[in-house]
């Protein structure tokens, strides 16, 4: 017997995935008996059935597209969760498809993007796609993305 309203735990995060690649989304609610994927701004047929699994653990629900492409690029997909005394909804989970950290948008993730992205970061200048910065898939370009930034191109050095 389910005494409560679905209560959201944890939120999808927004993905940059390279074309043709993998992403995954998962949303975790208590008290959920029923989950739910929907997109933003597209409806189910609009997407190729294929690429799509879903898995489901005790409170949660997990999404999984494979073979992503450029269709894709900005898109958003969100979850609900119900039981019969109500529902909750996930925040919007934003799909950026392009190389991770290339924030210039040159084809390759290199000194002038972490460059671009302190300068941003300072007001001293712009970036040309702050969505493939969004290291921490926050929606926000921060400090944090800035740090994972420089460790990516310490580890490829």
């Amino acid at each position: 017997v389910i005494l409560e309203e679905p209560v959201a735990t944890s939120q999808p995060k927004n993905v940059i995935v390279a074309p043709g690649g993998t992403a995954s989304f998962t949303f975790h609610a208590l008290y959920a008996d029923g989950f739910s994927w929907d997109w933003k701004d597209l409806s189910w047929d609009q997407v190729d059935g294929d690429g799509l699994a879903e898995s489901s653990g005790v409170y949660s629900r997990k999404l999984t597209l494979q073979n992503i492409t450029e269709e894709l690029d900005g898109q958003a997909v969100y979850c609900n969760a119900q039981n019969e005394l109500g529902s909750v909804q996930s925040d919007y989970a934003y799909i950026t498809v392009g190389v991770a950290g290339d924030v210039n948008e040159d084809g390759e993730v290199t000194v002038a993007d972490l460059l671009m992205l302190q300068r941003w970061l300072i007001q001293s200048g712009t970036v040309t796609n702050g969505r493939l910065g969004d290291l921490d898939g926050n929606g926000t370009l921060n400090g944090t993305d800035l740090y994972r930034l420089k460790r990516m191109l310490l580890i490829d050095a």
